[in-house]
């Protein structure tokens, strides 16, 4: 769904004039997240982590018309229908058509930006379809009929009263509402959305091309809920999302995270790699083992959507941004964005990223006053995650809305009368000192210089000015060398050093002295990589062409430099590391034991927790007391109970195995997880490499509570997911 013409000026004015809260709302929140990213990256060698990610998915890229056939092998081997498309329309068109196919009258939403880009929601509801956004942010946004105003965090230019009013007008909540009874008040409302809705759309943070694993990140757990309780699960995705293996996501979840939020990872994190195995459809011939699943969506469909991808792949230039991972750290500290928020913007991405992608994805014409929405001050390549050089790239879109004759005719005229004064050194001396002479007022109305008081105050020129004070500086510095003696011998000119001292060596000719990453499919998979043809598919044609030719980037290996350096509790064994964390992250850790003891324990929580007077729920293969609490389904249950196949150290990480039934983990308020000591690995990178020849239909990674700080930046808990959960660890 493309929009009209991009004016940001125009739009920047009016937002400035219209809402001058959204600036203080908007640069509170971004300044939250870039401390906290700042905080995080600190932890670790972050210039490792980065230059490591940079190359990960530059060789993604570079290599894309392989990976993706590769990902088609690997869902489709693991039960998911794969579908393509080229442009928004043809996106929707398929979501329609599998709507129409699965009789879909409801559909919940995760967060995906994508899914704005296309204009899925409008297609669907034209359909007849209700749709839900289920973000906490998404959903304010739905009900106040806006677009969301940041990657990260959609609704972070509204205020507590902004959402107090909306949810008193749409659902009756007091004026004076807390940011708790608000977001209890959505949560009742969604809850009866999740229970009832035939397909969860969701968009996809990254794909494993070996596995066919669909990673998605949230703090909610509405992700969750939409990808395990209805029976359809469509997932849209960029096709430059992919990644070449199931061990890259390890550290790509944790530094997404940690240049987003400034948490070590989300906290919740599903890794999908089909539909539910049921009895009547178990597959003895299966790649993979998996076992009798009691609960998630009977069918999966991943749709790989291009929309201009792949003509910005083919760009020299700007096929680097297509490493983006979503974060919105460039968002976060970019002080344009700050000003206004994203809806200046115009489009579904902002900010710096949005910026370069813009123009390429809607074409110069229709967004060439983005890129002149940056101060360039460089802080949006500093934070990167993925070290997108968007200054650079800033400046190449600029250059070219100067070839293609775009800039506004006065500016043209401007430049080229300031080119003309500066190429003649009198009259530039001349023009500087009539500037200096022009009394205050009269300087601050000139055109240019008038636009530029506002927001910054007048311009107060020096007495002396720079070539002045540079000839006489010049002068000084000569006369101290004359003094000192003969300086050392100046090495050659600039025009004399060899191109390999003047220049960085190209990505290509640094790439060819690592050795390549081989990849490759295991049993059925890799027959039909090899027999997919680009020719049968407009996307791989169009992907195919535009990385032909262009260097084939090694894929760095794995990511060694974890930690910046010894930590804090680094003496500490891994269990004792996790509780730290785990507590860290807002959950509660009980170390017992025995086995009875834990089940004693269980038995007696009638008593200690008032929230699970309405009973417990508890999978059929787990069988602790339950003397006190009654049993009833996970929907009306207060308390779950279920196991974590291996818990995370580092991050303070539950691993949990959707063998074990998804319902338990999500629906009551509080979750209790039994783990035993000898199953919590130092790293997500160990724990998920355990995994690997043994994946369920869906991998969850659960770091604590559900949270959100839609509601005027309050931290609030058990939003869609549990509000409590503990660990339980035993022997």
């Amino acid at each position: 769904m493309q929009p009209p013409s991009l004016d940001y000026r125009e739009r920047a004015a009016a937002i400035l004039r219209d809402r001058p809260d959204v600036r203080e709302s908007v640069t509170g929140a971004t300044l939250h997240f870039d401390e906290s990213r700042a905080r995080a990256y600190d932890e670790i060698d972050a210039d490792a982590w980065r230059r490591w990610a940079q190359a990960v998915k530059s060789h993604a890229l570079t290599h894309l018309d392989r990976y993706l056939a590769q990902a088609q092998a690997s869902l489709a081997a693991n039960g998911v229908s794969v579908h393509w498309a080229s442009t928004a329309d043809e996106a929707c068109d398929a979501l329609s058509a599998i709507a129409r196919e699965t009789g879909t009258r409801r559909v919940v939403k995760g967060k995906s930006m994508l899914s704005e880009e296309v204009g899925a929601n409008a297609r669907l509801e034209a359909d007849g379809i209700e749709v839900f956004e289920t973000d906490l942010g998404e959903y304010i946004l739905q009900l106040l009929g806006e677009t969301p105003s940041h990657i990260l965090g959609p609704a972070i230019h509204l205020d507590l009263e902004d959402i107090r009013a909306l949810f008193h007008e749409r659902l009756g909540t007091s004026t004076d509402a807390t940011p708790e009874q608000l977001a209890a008040r959505a949560r009742g409302r969604l809850r009866e959305a999740f229970l009832t809705a035939d397909m969860g759309l969701t968009g996809g943070n990254f794909v494993a091309a070996d596995t066919g694993t669909i990673a998605l990140i949230e703090n909610e757990g509405n992700i969750r809920l939409s990808t395990s309780l209805p029976r359809v699960h469509v997932a849209l995705i960029g096709i430059e999302k992919i990644v070449p293996r199931w061990t890259d996501l390890a550290h790509l979840l944790q530094l997404a995270a940690r240049a987003a939020t400034g948490q070590r990872i989300g906290t919740f994190v599903s890794l999908i790699q089909g539909p539910r195995l049921m009895p009547a459809k178990a597959d003895p011939g299966a790649s993979r083992t998996r076992g009798v699943e009691s609960d998630g969506p009977e069918a999966v469909h991943v749709i790989f959507v291009d929309n201009g991808r792949s003509r910005i792949l083919a760009d020299p230039v700007m096929w680097e941004a297509l490493r983006c991972i979503r974060c919105g750290a460039c968002l976060n500290v970019c002080p344009v964005y700050r000003q206004t928020g994203g809806h200046a913007y115009g489009w579904v991405y902002s900010g710096p990223i949005g910026a370069v992608l813009a123009p390429g994805l809607l074409g110069l014409e229709k967004a060439h006053s983005l890129p002149f929405a940056s101060s360039m001050c460089g802080a949006c390549a500093e934070v990167c995650p993925v070290r997108i050089d968007l200054p650079g790239m800033l400046l190449e879109w600029r250059s070219r809305v100067v070839d293609a004759g775009l800039e506004p005719a006065g500016e043209a005229r401007m430049m080229e009368w300031f080119a003309s004064l500066a190429t003649r050194p009198a009259a530039f001396r001349a023009a500087g000192a009539a500037l200096r002479a022009v009394p205050p007022r009269v300087r601050d109305a000139l055109p240019v210089l008038r636009d530029w008081a506002v927001g910054h105050g007048g311009i107060r020129p020096g007495r002396r000015s720079f070539r002045s004070l540079w000839k006489r500086e010049s002068k000084r510095e000569s006369k101290r060398e004359v003094n000192a003696g003969d300086p050392a011998p100046a090495g050659p000119p600039a025009e004399q050093q060899s191109a390999s001292e003047s220049e960085p060596p190209a990505a290509g000719a640094a790439a060819g002295s690592r050795r390549g990453f081989a990849g490759g499919m295991r049993g059925p998979a890799t027959r039909a990589a090899g027999d997919l043809r680009a020719a049968d598919n407009a996307v791989l044609r169009a992907v195919t062409a535009a990385v032909q030719g262009r260097a084939r980037l090694a894929h760095p290996g794995p990511l060694t430099a974890l930690e910046r350096g010894p930590s804090a509790d680094s003496a500490a064994t891994a269990v004792d590391r996790f509780m730290v964390r785990f507590r860290e992250n807002g959950g509660e850790c009980i170390r017992f034991g025995s086995g009875a003891e834990a089940s004693a324990w269980v038995g007696g929580m009638a008593a200690g927790f008032e929230s699970c007077d309405v009973g417990l729920f508890v999978p059929e293969h787990l069988s602790p007391s339950t003397a006190g609490l009654t049993a009833v389904p996970p929907a009306e249950a207060g308390l779950g109970v279920s196991t974590a196949v291996a818990a995370v150290a580092d991050t303070g990480t539950l691993v949990l195995d959707s063998r074990d039934g998804r319902a338990t983990q999500l629906l009551p308020p509080v979750h209790l997880v039994w783990i035993r000591e000898d199953a919590i690995r130092d790293s997500l990178a160990a724990a998920l490499a355990d995994l690997a020849d043994r994946l369920p239909a869906a991998v969850a990674l659960h770091s604590g509570p559900s949270r959100s700080a839609d509601i005027g930046r309050v931290l609030v808990t058990g939003v869609h997911g549990p509000g409590r959960v503990i660990a339980g660890i035993v022997p």
